[in-house]
């Protein structure tokens, strides 16, 4: 098929015809030469088409010259409020066409934000923005247990470099979580080890692994004194509620008197 002859067809004839931009009926401005292959905005480049011949050029156009025009091919039936509908075996040649080509030309390229951060980069900090807005107030579906596995499966074994864990743990020095927010936590730990299932997946992920003496060493030195979450506290149980809380050392007398005992829970045996 001549695909050059069916372009310059519709364009011979679009200028022949001569549309005006109209409210009762709906026309695009084409470039005779796209941009991409050199043309330009002036009046004589620029032809006004109907929307079904506006694509059929861009189809055209993408089968001519495949990589240089096939990205306008395929935004014109996905971009937001795109009026063409075109059928099965259409949409599957320029998204094959389109894939093949894109996956091609992003072998060996680095993201555009790549080092960058809503701090350095005004960007960033606008997608950031508009990205909180969009999702505001909207909840995320639940993931599918077969998508869970897939991402489990393909994060397995994988351990992660010690640039990305500093880069995680800058990100989150300073935040500043709502009560709200904590709460939401909370609730969702809390329902993730009701079954036990996650207790389990941890258990088995970390037998018969022994843990370095640069771990044990940080760990220790990260819950040395006030830095350890239990210092100066106690936890105390309640006979008569079987509540469990955690005092400060010196209210401990205080509870002690209204029928609480030290520790976690009550020991088998011990008569209330």
């Amino acid at each position: 098929m001549n695909y050059q002859k069916i372009y310059n067809d519709i364009i011979d004839r679009a200028k022949i015809r001569n549309l005006k931009r109209s409210k009762e009926f709906y026309t695009e401005n084409h470039h005779i030469i796209p941009k991409s292959l050199g043309g330009n905005n002036d009046i004589n480049n620029l032809v006004r088409l109907t929307l079904r011949e506006h694509f059929i050029c861009h189809l055209m156009l993408a089968k001519i010259y495949r990589e240089k025009m096939i990205y306008a091919a395929w935004a014109m039936i996905n971009q937001n409020g795109s009026k063409i509908k075109v059928n099965s075996r259409t949409y599957n040649y320029l998204k094959i066409l389109f894939y093949s080509i894109h996956s091609k030309n992003m072998i060996g390229s680095k993201p555009w934000n790549k080092g960058l951060t809503k701090e350095t980069d005004e960007r960033v900090l606008k997608n950031a923005e508009s990205t909180s807005k969009s999702i505001k107030g909207i909840k995320r579906k639940p993931q599918h247990n077969i998508t869970k596995l897939k991402i489990s499966k393909a994060l397995t074994g994988k351990s992660k470099t010690k640039e990305h864990n500093e880069k995680n743990s800058l990100a989150q020095k300073g935040k500043i979580y709502t009560k709200e927010h904590k709460e939401n936590i909370s609730i969702g730990v809390n329902k993730a080890f009701e079954d036990g299932s996650i207790g389990k997946k941890i258990s088995k992920s970390l037998s018969g692994k022994s843990k370095t003496k640069e771990h044990n060493e940080k760990n220790r030195l990260a819950n040395m004194g006030y830095k350890n979450h239990m210092y100066g506290k106690i936890f105390i149980y309640n006979l008569e509620t079987k509540e469990r809380i955690k005092i400060k050392k010196e209210d401990l007398q205080f509870y002690l008197n209204k029928n609480w005992i030290k520790g976690r829970k009550i020991k088998e045996g011990l008569n209330a």
